[in-house]
């Protein structure tokens, strides 16, 4: 084949052509890059891991990275928790705004494709998977200041696992668990953690117990308090000025479409809110019996979620 023309082209828009090479790291996972990716640490990143080797490489203002984690138990630590936990550890950093939020599915195994860009003027185009005992991240980060490289999706696009998994749907399959003794449950990626929040209502001094589970970069919340008498819709007020004060302010949310909301016996209020972070959600507070109860879910904006939020913010179900 005669390169000629393509030296020259390349010449005339003053850069040299790219060889890309087909590289194999740790645990026989393969990838294409433009630039011979080095072992920068094997360092675990976290008490669940028992390695975690970071492969680097750069090339035409592009970083590329791999970071592959062994996780000592795999059963103990759940896919939902795995993929938040990577996510969010890249992109809840100060500055930085989610723009998208994607369910994949390769070769069988479940993951999610975040991107992201940061008050500084850089871009991150990540990638996520849960493949066995192993969780593999693939990204890059490059300038926004002109158009997304190709070379950004060529390399995520390169990713080839050693081992073959059974999944055949993308996105997480919502199960239903406990609320801790409360004869509450709910359908959720997986199971949650318990965060109690001292509340301040016009009864005195409450807890909200809230149980959080997270998928990549979505999270889902239930909460509930119990009131030492029968709840007013005076109460329920109050309880919706305390969502917007201590949930939606401090993301300096907006709240829009407030609606009733009425479930059999049981009535209280729902809205919808986006965020200066490019973050959207939707909350339900209602009254059952003694209790006030809160659910939220919260996503980034480019996420579509209409049908699944629905399904678990009306999920709740009560013994």
């Amino acid at each position: 084949m005669n390169l000629t023309p393509l030296l020259a082209l390349c010449a005339i828009q003053g850069q040299a052509p790219v060889d890309w090479t087909e590289q194999t790291l740790t645990g026989g996972i393969t990838l294409s890059a433009p630039v011979k990716l080095a072992l920068s640490s094997s360092k675990p990143q976290g008490p669940d891991l028992s390695r975690s080797d970071l492969w680097m490489g750069s090339k035409a203002n592009c970083v590329f990275i791999v970071s592959i984690a062994e996780m000592k138990d795999p059963a103990k630590l759940s896919t939902p928790t795995a993929l938040s936990g990577v996510a969010t550890g890249i992109f809840q950093k100060p500055g930085m705004v989610i723009l998208g939020d994607k369910d994949l599915v390769l070769q069988g195994w479940p993951g999610i494709a975040v991107t992201g860009v940061s008050s500084t003027g850089g871009a991150a185009a990540t990638r996520i998977f849960r493949c066995g005992d192993l969780v593999v991240t693939v990204g890059v980060s490059f300038p926004v200041s002109g158009p997304r490289p190709p070379e950004v999706d060529r390399f995520l696009d390169s990713l080839h696992l050693p081992i073959t998994g059974a999944l055949t749907n993308t996105g997480t399959e919502m199960k239903r668990f406990p609320l801790g003794n409360s004869g509450i449950s709910v359908l959720m990626p997986g199971e949650p953690t318990l965060h109690d929040v001292p509340i301040s209502t016009a009864a005195g001094q409450q807890t909200l117990h809230g149980y959080l589970s997270q998928y990549g970069m979505r999270s889902y919340l239930v909460g509930y308090i119990d009131m030492p008498k029968s709840p007013t819709d005076a109460d329920l007020q109050q309880a919706r000025d305390i969502v917007a004060g201590q949930f939606v302010k401090p993301l300096q949310g907006k709240i829009t479409a407030p609606k009733d909301f009425v479930s059999g016996p049981d009535h209280g209020f729902s809205f919808e809110f986006t965020t200066e972070g490019r973050l959207k959600g939707k909350f339900l507070v209602y009254l059952h019996k003694s209790q006030i109860i809160y659910v939220l879910e919260m996503a980034p904006r480019a996420y579509d979620y209409a049908k699944q939020v629905d399904r678990f913010l009306l999920s709740v179900e009560f013994k």
